[in-house]
């Protein structure tokens, strides 16, 4: 079969170009067929503020009212409540796997920034042998090679991959994400244990209150059934009388072992919370009662709150560190980005005491 004559276009280009030419047009050629389909996606925009209004039943506190709502509970003015908050911060295991998880984080973002990096790594090596002289080779006998030889090995390399297409560029940002959502995680374990101790230590409270008026409502009762008992030996009350007002003394007292039954779990609790063994508080049954002075903090709108939500923040930043090949799927495209990298290598040998002078092997790919 024969070949169709090429036009004079054709012609004309094809003889126009020399190889030494044509070799950079089809390199520069194939890099741009290869960014159009490797693109690394659209840049992460933040969703649109919501337009909340203005129509409120209260006033909303201004910026200059807003308080610190980091340590609310100092506010309360409870010296035990703010050394169980200290405690825990402190000592709270699971604000210890937290932090271990932000490092962890953080140092995967560093590796994936310093993969942007060239690297540059170096080495030498010493070695001495001794050949025997019983051996197939006779090593005493040939001039100028001596039975001990002594080897100097040193190496040089050097790499770097140019990040043409962005691939380290948006690697980095979904690592700089995952940290931002883990320290954000790490702040919503930080509000449940603080907002856990805090619950824990009102329970504690509220059952002492609860058992001191129960006791104290136990005493007036003991008190009514012996003027009862006392009025029904003089002839004054019934038998009938008398069994009313035990029976009501006998129910405020089956009260008191489950309010002391949850004041001590709530103790318990609290030792736990602070990562210390359960029994280190059971002190503060019967240390004395400290009441919190309730006070109302200005927390802003609805919407700032749900704005200061630790899951919400970390949801949008697990968000933003969807690799965009699979946020954003593009046909007929490899999911993996090409790369353009450049190394060089450079080593020297010298054996000191053989028939071989000095050599040097250098390479580059």
């Amino acid at each position: 079969m024969k070949s169709k004559p090429r036009t004079p276009f054709l012609r004309a280009t094809v003889t126009g170009l020399t190889p030494g030419r044509a070799r950079p047009l089809a390199l520069a050629l194939s890099c741009v067929l290869l960014t159009a389909c490797a693109s690394v996606g659209p840049d992460y925009r933040e969703p649109p503020p919501v337009d909340v209004g203005s129509g409120w039943s209260l006033p909303l506190a201004s910026e200059s009212q807003s308080a610190d709502l980091s340590q609310w509970w100092s506010a309360l003015d409870d010296p035990i409540l703010d050394r169980l908050m200290a405690t825990a911060l402190a000592q709270n295991l699971d604000l210890r796997q937290a932090a271990a998880r932000i490092d962890e984080a953080r140092a995967l973002r560093d590796r994936v920034a310093g993969e942007a990096l060239p690297t540059a790594a170096a080495g030498a090596s010493v070695n001495r042998r001794r050949q025997s002289e019983n051996g197939p080779l006779p090593v005493g006998s040939i001039p100028g090679l001596d039975a001990t030889q002594t080897i100097y090995d040193a190496g040089f390399d050097a790499a770097w991959e140019a990040d043409l297409f962005g691939a380290r560029r948006r690697a980095l940002e979904g690592a700089s994400a995952r940290l931002q959502a883990t320290e954000a995680e790490a702040q919503g374990v930080r509000m449940r244990i603080v907002a856990e101790v805090a619950r824990t230590w009102f329970t504690a409270v509220g059952a002492r209150y609860e058992l001191h008026a129960q006791q104290a409502t136990l005493d007036t009762l003991q008190q009514t059934l012996e003027l009862v008992r006392l009025r029904h030996a003089l002839g004054d009350a019934s038998a009938a009388d008398v069994e009313a007002a035990y029976a009501q003394w006998t129910a405020v007292n089956a009260l008191i072992p489950d309010i002391q039954a949850r004041q001590r779990a709530a103790v318990l609790s609290l030792g736990v919370l602070l990562g210390a063994p359960p029994e280190r508080e059971l002190a503060l049954l019967d240390g004395p009662l400290t009441p919190s002075t309730l006070r109302a903090l200005p927390v802003g709108e609805r919407a700032e709150m749900l704005r200061r939500r630790p899951d919400v923040l970390a949801a949008e930043r697990a968000w933003q560190r969807v690799p965009p090949t699979s946020a954003w799927p593009r046909p007929n495209c490899s999911p993996n980005s090409p790369s353009v990298s450049a190394a060089g290598s450079k080593r020297s040998a010298r054996a000191i005491g053989s028939m071989h002078p000095a050599r040097v092997f250098p390479s580059c790919r």
